[in-house]
C-alpha cells in the first residue's frame, strides 16, 4: 500500500470526527486573525501612503542635489552667471517638475533668487528663508565651519499656510567641491489636491489632515515611524486607522487617516459560522488521533531517513546507510538512498585518487621527473617553519649546469634536455635521507632541500654531488674542461621570524660566489639564527 492511499485512509476516517470540536477553536483563533488581518490591510494603507510620501521626499533631495551641485548654480551664487535664470529658469520650468518654490541664498542669507507658482503670503516666504530653516528645521547653517552633511536635508514644515516637503542644499561645484556657495532650496505644498492625487494613484482611500500645534509623538523625523498605528472602529461596517508623523522640527504632526469596509470581514465570519455548526464536538480527539497515525506512519521514518542523512553531512562519512524496510514509497527512498551514498562514497575515493595524480602532477618538473619549483616553495616553508619550532638547522643546496648555454649552442637544445635529464638522475642517486629532496629551480639550476642538515653535512652532500657528476663524464666540448660539471651554493639557517626566502637568497648568493671563483666548486653561507642578523652570511668556499 501506498504512503499516500495510508494518508488518505487516516484523513477519511477522521474527517468526520472533526467538526464538533472546531467551531470552538475557530471562535478563539480564526476571528481574532479576521480582527488581526482587518487592521493590518488599514495599518497597510496608511503606511503605503506615507511611503509615498517619503518617495515625494527622496525625488525632492535628490532634484534638490542636482540643481545645488553644479557649476552653473555655484556661479551664479558667486555672482559670476547673470544669464543663468534666463537660460535654466524660465517661465514654466517649475510646473513642469512640481516644484511649488525654488529659491536660492547666498552665505549671509540674502535671498539671490525666489520663485513660486502661487503668491505666497509675506510669513510663508519668512518661515522659508534659511535663518528661520536653519533652528526650525534643522537644515542648515551658514557657516563654512560646519560640515557638509549637516548643510543637507530634507523634511516636512509645518507653515501657517499648511506643510510643506522642504529640500536645502549646500550650492557646490560639479564635483561636489567647495567653498561652499551659498544655499539652494525646493519645497512642494502638500495641498489637498496634491494629497487626494496621490492616494488616487496607490489606490487607497485616505482622509489626510494636519496639525501646527498637537503634540509630537515620540520619536522625530519625518523618515521614520514617528509612532503606532490607532484603529477607530467608527461602525459596524467601516474600520479607521489614524497614524501620527512627525514634522522636522519636533514641534508639530501630521494626522493620516484610512477608512476600510468591514464587510468582506463580517460575511466571511458568518460564512464560518455556518460551517463551524457542522464539525464542533471532535475537533480535538481527532486532531491527537491524526497526529499519532501520521507519526507512525511517516513522521517516525522521515526522522530516521532525516538523522542518517544527517550524521552523514556532519561526519562527511558515506559509509552510513538507512535502514527502513517497507513496501511503500518510503522503503522505495531507502534504497534509493543507500544505492546513492554507496555511489558516492566510490566518487569520493576516486576524486580523492585523481586529485593526488594532479597534485602529484602540478609538483612534478615535466622534463626530468623530478620536484619543480612550486613544491620547492611549498616545502622550504613547511621545513622553515618546522625549524623555527624545533630549533633544528636545516639548509639549502643551489646547483647551476657549468657553462650550460654553451652546450645548448654547442649541441642543440634536444641534447641540452637529456643533459638536464642525466644531471637530474645522477644527483638524484646520491640522495638518500628521508626528507632530503631534488628540485628543478630553473632552466639549468637544481635545488637541494636538506631538513634537519646542518652546514658541514650540507657541504659533504654538496661535494658528494659535484663529484658524482665529474666522475659522470658527461661529455661538454664547449666547456673548459671538457666535461659538464656543476657550480653549488650552500647555506644553513635555523627558522625564525624572518622570511624563509632569505635562506634560498643565501644560497644563491653563494653559488654566484662560486662561478666567480672559477666554477666547479662549492661555497657555503652559513646564515645567524638570530631575526635581527638575518641578512649576514658567512661565505666560506671548496
Amino acid at each position: 500500500m501506498s504512503i499516500r492511499t495510508r494518508v488518505l485512509l487516516v484523513l477519511l476516517t477522521l474527517f468526520s470526527l472533526y467538526g464538533a470540536a472546531d467551531f470552538a477553536i475557530r471562535q478563539q483563533m480564526v476571528w481574532p486573525s479576521f480582527q488581526a488581518w482587518e487592521r493590518h490591510s488599514a495599518d497597510g494603507i496608511v503606511a503605503r501612503f506615507e511611503h509615498r510620501l517619503q518617495q515625494e521626499l527622496n525625488f525632492l533631495n535628490l532634484l534638490a542635489t542636482d540643481w545645488a551641485i553644479w557649476d552653473e548654480s555655484y556661479r551664479f551664487a558667486r555672482g559670476t552667471n547673470p544669464a543663468y535664470i534666463d537660460r535654466h529658469l524660465p517661465s514654466g520650468t517649475l510646473p513642469q517638475v512640481e516644484i511649488d518654490l525654488f529659491a536660492i541664498y547666498d552665505n549671509r542669507g540674502q535671498r539671490l533668487f525666489f520663485r513660486s507658482i502661487q503668491r505666497l503670503p509675506g510669513e510663508i516666504q519668512e518661515q522659508l528663508t534659511p535663518q528661520n530653516l536653519t533652528p526650525i528645521h534643522r537644515l542648515l547653517g551658514f557657516s563654512n565651519a560646519v560640515s557638509l552633511p549637516e548643510r543637507a536635508a530634507g523634511g516636512v514644515l509645518i507653515t501657517t499656510q499648511g506643510p510643506w516637503l522642504v529640500a536645502s542644499r549646500p550650492i557646490l561645484t560639479n564635483d561636489g567641491e567647495g567653498p561652499v556657495a551659498g544655499t539652494l532650496v525646493m519645497a512642494r505644498e502638500l495641498n489637498a489636491a496634491r494629497v487626494s492625487r496621490f492616494a488616487e494613484e496607490e489606490a487607497i482611500t485616505l482622509d489626510y489632515r494636519w496639525s501646527a500645534s498637537a503634540a509630537p509623538v515620540e520619536g522625530s523625523g519625518f523618515a521614520t515611524r514617528g509612532g503606532d498605528t490607532r484603529f477607530i472602529e467608527l461602525s459596524g461596517q467601516r474600520l479607521a486607522a489614524q497614524r501620527r508623523l512627525n514634522a522636522a522640527d519636533g514641534n508639530a504632526s501630521l494626522t493620516l487617516t484610512a477608512t476600510l469596509s468591514r464587510a468582506l470581514t463580517q460575511q466571511s465570519y458568518q460564512q464560518a459560522q455556518k460551517a463551524w455548526m457542522t464539525t464542533a464536538g471532535l475537533g480535538l480527539a481527532m486532531l491527537l488521533l491524526l497526529a499519532w497515525l501520521l507519526n507512525r506512519t511517516i513522521v517516525r521514518p522521515i526522522t530516521d531517513l532525516s538523522r542518517v542523512m544527517q550524521q552523514v553531512v556532519e561526519r562527511n562519512d558515506y559509509s552510513l546507510r538507512p535502514r527502513i524496510k517497507r513496501r511503500d514509497e518510503l522503503g522505495h527512498l531507502s534504497i534509493a538512498l543507500e544505492e546513492l551514498l554507496q555511489r558516492i562514497e566510490g566518487q569520493n575515493a576516486a576524486k580523492q585518487m585523481h586529485s593526488r595524480r594532479l597534485q602529484k602532477l602540478a609538483d612534478t618538473d615535466a622534463l626530468t621527473g623530478i620536484a619543480n619549483r612550486r613544491a620547492l616553495e611549498d616545502y622550504l616553508h613547511l621545513c622553515w617553519t618546522r625549524s623555527r619550532q624545533q630549533q633544528h638547522p636545516m639548509s639549502v643546496i643551489l646547483c647551476d649546469i657549468d657553462h650550460f648555454k654553451s652546450f645548448n649552442d654547442h649541441y642543440g637544445h634536444l641534447q641540452g634536455d637529456q643533459c638536464l635529464q642525466q644531471v637530474a638522475e645522477i644527483m638524484n642517486r646520491h640522495i638518500h635521507r628521508p626528507g632530503d629532496t631534488l628540485f628543478r629551480y630553473g632552466g639549468e639550476e637544481f635545488a637541494v632541500l636538506l631538513p634537519n642538515t646542518d652546514l658541514d653535512g650540507a657541504r659533504q652532500l654538496a661535494e658528494k654531488l659535484r663529484h658524482a657528476l665529474e666522475r659522470a663524464c658527461l661529455i661538454h666540448d664547449a666547456s673548459p674542461g671538457g666535461k659538464v660539471t656543476l657550480s653549488l651554493g650552500v647555506a644553513t639557517a635555523i627558522g625564525n621570524d624572518g622570511p624563509a626566502r632569505m635562506l634560498l637568497d643565501a644560497a644563491d648568493r653563494a653559488l654566484y660566489d662560486s662561478k666567480d671563483a672559477g666554477r666547479n666548486r662549492v661555497t657555503s653561507a652559513a646564515a645567524l639564527s638570530a631575526p635581527a642578523d638575518r641578512d649576514h652570511f658567512r661565505i666560506e668556499s671548496a
